[in-house]
């Protein structure tokens, strides 16, 4: 499994970051898909005064056999400056893009991907990359870049193998002794359909131990948005003026996906899992076909290799709904692009070049290790690609929905209760970027000494969550965050301590609590604006705390916003807190 993945599970947050609006003049000329290469050489020596930062989150630039740092010596060598590398995690890449944008001082080269693109556009953090960037280059993936087009223009550079198609490895073994025709068959068939995939997996779903439930599954996957590919559905759709638009309404695909996955999760049950990692359901012949991206191919094969499964394994499509005529595949998206308002565009575009050939090679060099009729297989779906999550990282990639629907709720019941959720946060995506605005911040110093708690404000709506002042201390306690995940404790009303866009601030604070529950355990202090989330630090609380007070700190920069922002206190995996002493302060930049 390929450590993008690591990334799904947050970036449900990642649409609701981008609801901010700041607006960067575009410092490029747009144009064809070539590129005049004496303005660029003549455009690129007079950036050499200027920072070129290049920002692509989870690699090292000391490794020498990544592309991308591969691509970054050979410019660094060809046009004689050096680049300034942004070290990132997965989990820090919003954070810093955001920050870079507030700051006035944008990077230059970003990865992109499915989840930034067209919201980027839209807000403009991104700009344009025609005419900077050579998109008539054999190293580009004309139909997946094309997906990245907004208002007419490319904003993402995708290199060949960038679209990695949905597909469904199959146990060929499983499926003779079953009597059952081979998926590939049936897909250059075209019978590969919804009804047919149902009628397969069902043959396989079976209780093999005789106490009546089921230990043996036609499918095992991880995602659930990923039906929607099948029926080349989405829940919100991009309008003739480049906004976001719901798409819930009379819309017969969208029923149809969600139709298949509440078969297979809920009314038919013929997906299911043996633990909690598909991969080792897979190899103990669970299931009989295992849902993931092309990513999984190497490892599935490797697997094979290390002696944890003999049988032999195929690749084919995801199956098709009656509204996918065209036979679109889900395809995972990425690319590079260029941050609007950056000092060095042109020595971006050269970079982005650079680095779509290495990983146009890179990747090529990775399939050899593959069937030769699976990479044949992996082109020809990619050559036809489609994206749900596009239409909807204006909302939350209809994960929720997905989620209520696999859950067994009604899906005209879901459809009505996420349609008003939906429509706010396309309501706020839809805000027209505006000109940063000033505003004066005075420092927030809580004492609780007191025993007031005017302006501090239980977050969370779980009855079980306690905040109340305790002698000198606020004590935030509840006995469901420790086990439960992510817990809104707090947060300061933004009427009477009002926090401001485009500032970074330090907040200092006093604390102990009565246990660490786990090695996970963290605290998030998160900048938000009716929900929608800002720029995140967390809190890692010191077993030196337990039961003693102790001093913490951290930092928030990054929200891009003119509105007042109250400063949210999370609690995850983590048990009771004690604070007292809680200062904001400004950090002049």
């Amino acid at each position: 499994m390929r450590i993008w993945r690591s990334v799904l599970c947050v970036v449900l947050c990642l649409s609701v970051v981008l609801g901010t609006a700041i607006f960067f003049t575009s410092c490029n000329n747009t144009g064809g898909g070539g590129v005049d290469e004496g303005t660029r050489a003549e455009m690129i020596e007079a950036e050499k005064s200027k920072t070129f930062q290049v920002m692509r989150s989870g690699i090292d630039r000391s490794n020498t056999e990544n592309p991308v740092v591969q691509a970054m010596d050979e410019f660094e060598k060809t046009y004689g400056r050096k680049i300034d590398f942004v070290t990132c995690g997965y989990d820090e890449w919003t954070q810093k893009v955001m920050a870079s944008i507030a700051s006035g001082s944008p990077i230059a080269v970003v990865n992109g991907s499915e989840y930034e693109f067209p919201l980027y556009a839209m807000k403009k953090y991104a700009q344009p990359i025609d005419g900077l960037v050579n998109m008539d280059s054999e190293h580009i993936s004309k139909p997946i870049s094309d997906l990245f087009l907004y208002q007419g223009k490319h904003y993402v550079a995708a290199y060949q193998g960038a679209g990695e198609p949905l597909i469904i490895y199959y146990n060929k073994t499983m499926f003779e002794n079953e009597g059952v025709d081979d998926p590939r068959d049936l897909y250059d068939r075209k019978e590969w359909t919804f009804d047919k995939f149902k009628e397969i997996a069902m043959k396989f779903t079976k209780d093999t131990n005789g106490d009546g439930q089921y230990d043996q599954w036609g499918l095992c996957c991880w995602y659930q948005w990923v039906f929607f590919g099948g029926a080349a559905a989405s829940v919100c759709k991009i309008n003739d003026e480049g906004l976001f638009e719901l798409n819930m309404d009379n819309n017969p695909a969208l029923i149809e996906a969600l139709e298949f996955l509440q078969s297979g999760y809920h009314t038919d049950q013929w997906r299911g899992l043996e633990g909690s990692d598909i991969y080792t359901s897979f190899y103990q012949q669970k299931n009989a076909m295992l849902n993931e991206f092309t990513w999984a191919g190497n490892t599935i094969l490797k697997a094979k290799e290390e002696g944890q499964f003999a049988f032999d394994v195929g690749a084919v499509a995801f199956p098709y709904g009656n509204n996918n005529p065209d036979r679109l595949n889900y395809c995972f998206l990425q690319g590079f692009s260029i941050l609007n308002g950056c000092a060095t565009p042109y020595s971006a575009g050269a970079l982005i070049d650079i680095i779509v050939e290495k990983m146009s090679i890179s990747t090529a060099e990775q399939q050899k290790e593959l069937p030769e009729d699976w990479v044949s297989h992996y082109k020809e779906l990619a050559d036809r690609p489609f994206n749900s999550s596009m239409p909807d990282n204006a909302i939350d990639g209809g994960k929720t929905l997905c989620a209520a629907v696999g859950g067994g709720m009604n899906i005209q019941q879901a459809l009505e209760t996420y349609k008003p959720v939906y429509e706010a946060l396309i309501k706020d995506a839809n805000v027209i970027p505006t000109d940063k605005v000033e505003h004066d911040f005075t420092t927030i110093d809580l004492d609780f000494t007191g025993g007031s708690m005017e302006g501090v404000l239980k977050a969370g709506e779980h009855e079980s969550l306690s905040v109340a002042i305790e002698g000198d201390c606020l004590a935030a306690k509840s006995d469901v965050y420790a086990v439960n995940g992510d817990l809104d404790l707090f947060k300061l009303d933004k009427a009477k301590y009002p926090m401001w866009g485009y500032k970074a601030y330090k907040v200092t604070f006093e604390y102990k609590v009565d246990e660490i529950p786990a090695d996970i355990s963290v605290y998030k202090f998160t900048m938000k604006r009716e929900g929608i989330n800002g720029s995140m630090s967390t809190f890692t609380p010191d077993a030196s705390a337990i039961g003693a007070w102790q001093t913490g700190e951290v930092t928030i920069s990054g929200l891009a916003d003119n509105e007042a922002l109250e400063l949210v206190v999370t609690a995850s995996y983590a048990g009771n807190i004690y604070l007292k002493n809680i200062k904001v302060e400004e950090i002049e930049q």
